[in-house]
């Protein structure tokens, strides 16, 4: 089957690329080096999420232009063709008076508004709140890629190198069955411990089948986080702890200063603010909708084709004052209605202001978790191998069965698998406390 190449967009335009050739079959592969850098920005290219809050923001910033036209003057052209008599009272008493003539008419007007209690500039407040409650909601939506992301790269990573452990395992339980069928055919051990040795030989080729497949899984959630539909080859480099965590531990922060700093700094709970701003503007405007608008009004217009000369031309200037006296108490009904939502946006405020509080206080303990977590995993991964090392004299020289071997051997892999998802949870326990402060973790 024909292997074809894959070109991801101006985002891999530069990525290092290892061209891997096949003699045999003329094929050729495109395999990609990522860094955590390189699936992020690829990620912020492609996901349809962050798209889809982009063009909301954008569609938000429109609303501001909307709002900023109602102190601009608006100009209308009005035209007609009509069969009367001259219309009043412009032909005056005239012997025209009364004579049907058709005729056509052609006005150009402009209408500025001059004073209107600020119901535009409420309107343009409100635009204004909800353009930035937008720009929060894209930055919200940018920040939750990138953990994503970041989760879905170190799980790739993890799974990755819990294949090497498994691998690892599977060699050493290959060597103690080849060197446990010598021993029995010698006669030295009995069939009792070449039984066993092929027992925990086929777990050890079952964990490995499983964590390939875990790792191919990862490798798809990776992609389709990256917007990337189709099944490429990549490796992910590991770089280590990213710059702006090392030095970083759970004793050098303060929950009490990352909370603060997390509802100072979290999109989600600007976004809250800044729509409380704009539906308060908004009950503002509807307020002064029972006051009356002033707006300069001018016209000029002419009458064709043979209209008599009185009434020929038509022009004008006036200001207009427009007050909506009763309107079947639609304007009570809307400001009551904007009220109730000035509540319940509030209550928005209230409920993302706890859920901050929850998800730091989650995360700094997850941090402290993880961190104690991958203490143990060393130490006991330390301990497991010299344990290991004791029972191999031990079965060499009979005095510890076969199953003190194994179990030597199965804790020394729980071990090093332990502490590879350690180490990967501790990174993803950095990560997720950055984003749910969205500030650098200082002590």
């Amino acid at each position: 089957m024909k292997i074809v190449s894959l070109v991801i967009g101006v985002a891999l335009i530069g990525m290092s690329k290892i061209s891997i050739s096949c003699a045999a079959t003329s094929k050729e592969v495109t395999k990609y080096n990522w860094t955590l850098e390189d699936v992020i920005k690829i990620a912020l290219e492609n996901n349809p999420d962050l798209k889809s809050a982009k063009a909301n923001y954008l569609a938000a910033s429109k609303g501001v232009g909307i709002a900023v036209s109602g102190y601009l003057p608006h100009v209308d052209i009005y035209s007609k063709f009509e069969q009367t008599s001259l219309p009043n009272p412009n032909a005056g008493a005239t012997a025209q008076l009364g004579v049907s003539l058709p005729y056509q008419m052609i006005t150009a007007s402009l209408s500025q508004t001059i004073f209107d209690f600020g119901k535009v500039l409420g309107r343009i407040s409100s635009s204004r709140a909800k353009n930035n409650a937008s720009e929060q909601e894209a930055i919200s939506v940018r920040n939750a890629v990138e953990l994503a992301v970041q989760r879905a790269f170190y799980d790739v990573e993890s799974t990755e190198q819990l294949i090497q452990v498994a691998k690892k395992g599977l060699g050493k339980y290959n060597e103690t069955l080849r060197r446990t069928q010598v021993l029995v055919k010698t006669g030295t051990k009995p069939s009792f411990d070449l039984s066993q040795a092929r027992v925990e030989a086929a777990k050890a080729e079952l964990i490995v089948i499983n964590a390939q497949n875990s790792y191919d899984y990862a490798q798809i959630a990776l992609l389709n986080l990256m917007g990337i539909q189709e099944q490429i080859s990549f490796t992910l480099i590991d770089q280590g702890t990213p710059k702006e965590f090392l030095g970083v531990s759970s004793d050098k922060l303060i929950l009490d200063k990352l909370i603060e700093e997390a509802l100072v700094y979290r999109p989600e709970m600007k976004k809250q603010q800044f729509s409380l701003e704009s539906v308060r503007s908004e009950l503002s405007t509807e307020i002064k909708n029972y006051f009356p608008t002033f707006s300069l009004q001018a016209w000029a217009g002419k009458f064709l084709p043979n209209y008599p000369p009185p009434i020929s031309d038509t022009w004008g200037v006036a200001v207009v004052g427009t007050w909506h006296i009763f309107e079947g108490l639609e304007t009570t009904f809307r400001a009551g209605e904007i009220s109730a939502r000035v509540v319940s946006q509030e209550a928005m405020v209230d409920k993302d202001r706890l859920a901050i509080l929850s998800e730091v206080t989650r995360s700094y303990k997850d941090l402290i978790r993880s961190e104690n977590n991958l203490k143990v995993a060393i130490d006991a991964l330390d301990n497991s191998k010299e344990n290991l090392r004791l029972a191999e004299k031990r079965y060499a020289s009979n005095i510890a069965t076969i199953l003190e071997l194994l179990t030597a051997e199965n804790a020394l892999l729980n071990f090093e698998a332990s502490s590879v998802t350690a180490r990967f949870d501790h990174e993803i326990a950095l990560a997720t406390l950055r984003r749910m402060v969205n500030a650098p973790l200082k002590d």
